[in-house]
């Protein structure tokens, strides 16, 4: 069954009715669970395990799924390709945060990550991640030339993220490759930044999106949904962010405040919205 938009409290309790075991919740609901858990909103006993189709789950929900429901299910797909990989996370047996979004390839399916010239990289170094199998489309309804740009003649599907292979073939999810921000010389996964700037005790939720810069191409821009009316300033997330990075130009130039994010009809945040919205806020058209 599907949730129809319901509140998490809502959820809870058909859950606790029809005495679900299995769920899948996208990384919104993961969310609202977190956030009811911290406001002592009981947890169904049914409830075991929980499944999430995501590019990479933030390291603050990771850590409160795993730690709450029995088993974390990640499973990693596209519309045009299917669910091609995926792991299954106890906290009992062996969590290790560092591995826990490295993913294995499902029977039937193959995964390449590759660089710019389209020919596959070395392990361990980041790229685009391709998927072939008998199960992915065969094309977009009479669209030719959008089918072409994605699928090439012998079948890979071009999935439109990055992602990483380590030495056994098991694959992470880095981002999305039009998320990708451009500063100068330097591409900048947002993932990184949010999964710091998520760990504030005053951050609720936070986007990442680059913004124009006249002279970089593109600057960092957090947006943050805070978690009471008393918002932390920018200098406090400046001076967090700091201890949690290497790289001082991952440091964002801009803090913009908001209630809450434009989202998709998935409930993922909707950051072509996002950006536009910013950008008014601050000026840059």
């Amino acid at each position: 069954m599907t949730t129809g938009g319901g509140s998490i409290e809502i959820i809870y309790r058909i859950i606790d009715e029809e005495n679900v075991t299995h769920a899948v919740f996208l990384p919104y609901l993961l969310h609202d669970a977190m956030r009811a858990k911290e406001n002592s909103i009981t947890i169904p006993a049914c409830l075991k395990c929980i499944i999430t189709f995501v590019e990479r789950v933030p390291s603050k929900l990771l850590d409160f799924a795993v730690k709450t429901f029995q088993y974390l299910i990640i499973m990693y797909g596209t519309s045009e390709t299917g669910t091609a990989c995926g792991n299954i996370i106890s906290f009992d047996t062996h969590y290790d945060p560092s591995s826990a979004q490295m993913m294995k390839c499902f029977p039937g399916y193959e995964i390449k990550i590759t660089g710019s010239n389209d020919r596959v990289v070395t392990r361990g170094k980041e790229g685009h991640i391709q998927i072939r199998s008998f199960n992915v489309m065969v094309g977009y309804y009479m669209n030719p030339e959008a089918t072409k740009e994605v699928k090439s003649e012998n079948g890979w599907i071009k999935t439109g993220d990055n992602g990483v292979m380590n030495d056994e073939g098991l694959i992470q999810i880095t981002g999305r490759v039009k998320n990708i921000i451009s500063k100068g010389t330097t591409k900048i996964c947002p993932k990184a930044i949010e999964d710091i700037l998520l760990n504030h005790p005053k951050v609720d939720e936070v986007a990442v999106i680059g913004v124009p810069d006249p002279r970089l191409f593109q600057d960092i821009c957090a947006c943050v949904v805070p978690k009471s009316e008393t918002q932390p300033s920018s200098k406090e997330l400046e001076e967090f962010i700091v201890k949690g990075i290497i790289d001082e130009r991952l440091s964002p130039k801009y803090y913009i405040f908001m209630r809450s994010f434009p989202r998709q009809g998935t409930g993922k945040i909707d950051k072509n919205k996002l950006t536009e919205k910013a950008m008014d806020i601050l000026g840059l058209h």
